[in-house]
């Protein structure tokens, strides 16, 4: 975390600097070997951070996966990901909220899938 632009954007708090720094410690976990805790920060910066990153997540993904062949592990590591990571979001924003909302099912919804026009 040296270079002047991950000095910079790590010092605001917002989900872009969120996801970049848990990616940073996802792709730092991967490369020291440790499968599991690369996929919890990816699944962390992509569903707390900006679902949108999750898109960076592909080549721990291919390595596990495709390369390695360990599906039934990159399933669990994800599943036990999904839980820790979704699971508190779900809970804060129903008592914040009082129905049912995952933001970033709906972050995705409106961006990729919008069906307002725009005029």
């Amino acid at each position: 975390l040296f270079a002047p632009g991950m000095f910079i954007s790590s010092a605001s708090f917002l989900p872009s600097s969120f996801a970049m720094c848990s990616i940073t410690l996802a792709y730092a976990a991967w490369l020291d070997g440790c499968n599991q805790a690369a996929v919890l920060w990816v699944a962390a910066a992509s569903i707390i951070g900006w679902p949108f990153v999750a898109v960076l997540g592909v080549p721990i993904f291919w390595d596990i996966v495709v390369k390695n062949g360990q599906i039934k592990k990159f399933a669990e590591y994800f599943l036990v990901a999904l839980t820790y990571t979704i699971s508190p979001l779900i809970v804060v924003d129903l008592m914040l909220y009082r129905k049912l909302v995952v933001a970033p099912l709906n972050i995705i919804l409106y961006n990729v899938f919008n069906i307002h026009d725009s005029d």
